[in-house]
């Protein structure tokens, strides 16, 4: 009795590699990538002969016999997982103390601000004045 149950492998992205297939290969023979997921596709299930066609056309030298008698008799669900979300870190933060820089030609006037919300760098944020005053402005990448 064969059994059919897939092996299951998960991928780093959508290249299937001879180490997925074969685990027992390490180094840059391991690295070897011998197909790549189609499209818009995150998994795909193969049989053992389409592995076996896939490694003898992509590594030159490896003769059927070698392929047939490796472990291609069952086959293989390779997956990639969904990558998960991080969402990226505001450069500021709601009741972050920053300096307001202004400039116009050789004359530059800083005061202390107060964020009152979060923003990332290139965005704008509503900012609080010494004296009360609300207005937007620009958030460099060093935000100080």
């Amino acid at each position: 009795m064969i059994d059919v149950t897939p092996v299951a492998v998960r991928l780093p992205d959508a290249t299937i590699r001879v180490r997925d297939v074969r685990p027992e290969v390490r180094g840059a023979a391991g690295a070897v990538a011998i197909a790549r997921l189609p499209a818009g596709r995150s998994e795909i299930v193969l049989s053992g002969a389409a592995l076996a066609a896939l490694m003898r056309r992509a590594v030159p030298g490896v003769s059927a016999q070698s392929v047939q008698a490796t472990r291609f008799r069952r086959t293989i669900a390779a997956r990639v997982p969904a990558p998960s979300f991080v969402p990226e870190r505001p450069a500021v933060t709601a009741g972050e103390a920053l300096t307001l820089v202004a400039r116009n030609g050789v004359v530059t006037v800083e005061r202390r601000v107060t964020a009152l919300q979060p923003a990332r760098a290139g965005g704008r944020v509503f900012v609080r004045d010494g004296a009360g005053r609300v207005f937007a402005a620009p958030v460099q990448s060093e935000a100080r």
